[in-house]
């Protein structure tokens, strides 16, 4: 039986990718000057925030309300899709988040506050990129009345 995702499980996430940007941000500051983040990267996961909401509607929509029937294949190929938006989602945000933090102090200069502003942005589309996921998860879930009494339930007939 697959678990949803933990919402523990996405803290860590964010909180590791923080820490990776901040450390490399770091290390990049200690050599000579940190990288921009360019802008593009914002407009490209709020596509792919679209996207991956759109997928989780009609997930809903087919599977949840009007309980419409689905190869297991391509079940399973919503269900991952779903949880890697929520993992990639939520790392990505600690990210860009992280680089936003890193760039709060310097923001009287001009890299630093176009920095702090695409990560601020990029990582807020991230967090709609995860939580996107977490809805196309919960469409793939299996109804509740398939399972009256839980996975034990055959295991008390016995």
């Amino acid at each position: 039986m697959i678990r949803p995702v933990r919402w523990s499980t996405t803290a860590l996430v964010a909180v590791v990718g923080a820490g990776v940007a901040w450390v490399a941000f770091t290390a990049f500051d200690a050599w000579g000057t940190p990288p921009t983040v360019p802008a593009a990267s914002a407009w490209t996961v709020g596509g792919l925030a679209v996207i991956v909401g759109v997928v989780a509607w009609w997930a809903h929509r087919h599977l949840r309300v009007r309980r419409d029937p689905i190869e297991p294949g391509r079940a399973l190929a919503l269900l991952a899709c779903g949880r890697a938006a929520i993992v990639g989602g939520f790392l990505l945000a600690g990210g860009y988040l992280g680089i936003a933090a890193y760039s709060v102090r310097r923001i009287d200069a001009v890299a630093p506050r176009e920095r702090f502003t695409v990560g601020l942005i990029a990582g807020i589309l991230c967090v709609v990129l995860g939580l996107a996921g977490r809805v196309l998860e919960r469409a793939c879930r299996v109804h509740d009345s398939d399972s009256d009494n839980g996975p034990d339930a055959d295991d008390d007939s016995a």
